[in-house]
């Protein structure tokens, strides 16, 4: 997914062999940091030069990792730059799975148009308590190049009540996997089952473009939910993030 964030036109992707890291100006963390790294006696410059990349544009930045990063003390020298740790559970499940099936009430929409994905923007914030920021959603530019058309490999989906949306989903298929993200519904509509219902959407999209397995990071509110359509926890991930303010560390060499 990080590497297709270079189809956003303000999104430098550097896909080094030893770190895979990306820089989106004027963005916010989710477009800004690294993922997987491989890096050897120069590790602390390289954490230094993401840091200092999110710097130039006046951005947190997010590091994930995995037990596949290394070297293996990666966390003591993101640690010791600066970066703050977050364990993030990563879930999986069979995308044939007997999934139970959608509200009656609800209809769920792929989002196809410029027009909707502000919409699901608008949502995203409302389901995660941040006042909508409309066309100031740093996200809103970036999805509308990365999940419009027919051949994205990312695709967003509205759960609409009479008209209204009342839930959102985000899915990415790479390979045999299919990658669930932003799942939200605001609190007004949460109890009838519509985040279920807009992740089981995502993960029957998936299944059409060849995925066999659904991922995702679950966070504490959406945990229970994911358990209860039979994802089950394989792997804690972290997400170390630089504060915006802290720039001692993000440019210490």
């Amino acid at each position: 997914m990080h590497r297709d964030f270079a189809r956003n036109p303000t999104t430098v992707v550097n896909d080094d062999a030893d770190l895979l890291w990306f820089n989106t100006a004027g963005s916010n963390s989710w477009l800004n940091g690294a993922s997987w790294c491989a890096l050897g006696q120069d590790v602390d410059a390289r954490i230094a030069s993401v840091g200092h990349a999110a710097q130039q544009v006046g951005t947190k930045a997010q590091w994930t990792t995995s037990p596949s990063c290394g070297p293996g003390d990666l966390e003591r020298h993101l640690d010791a730059a600066g970066w703050r740790p977050e364990v993030v559970p990563a879930m999986a499940v069979a995308v044939d799975t007997r999934f139970p099936s959608q509200p009656a009430e609800l209809a769920i929409q792929k989002v196809v148009k410029q027009s909707e994905v502000r919409e699901w923007t608008d949502l995203f914030d409302a389901s995660f308590g941040i006042e909508p920021r409309g066309d100031k959603h740093p996200w809103l530019e970036p999805w509308r190049h990365l999940a419009l058309g027919a051949e994205s490999p990312c695709r967003l989906f509205l759960g609409r009540l009479d008209g209204v949306p009342v839930s959102c989903s985000m899915a990415f298929v790479h390979q045999d996997s299919v990658g669930l993200y932003g799942v939200g519904t605001p609190p007004p509509h949460r109890g009838n089952g519509y985040a279920s219902a807009l992740t089981v959407a995502g993960i029957r999209w998936g299944a059409s473009r060849g995925a066999s397995v659904a991922v995702l990071h679950a966070s504490p509110l959406g945990a229970p939910v994911y358990q209860s359509l039979g994802f089950r926890v394989v792997l804690d991930m972290i997400a170390w993030s630089l504060p915006l303010g802290d720039q001692r560390e993000a440019t210490t060499t």
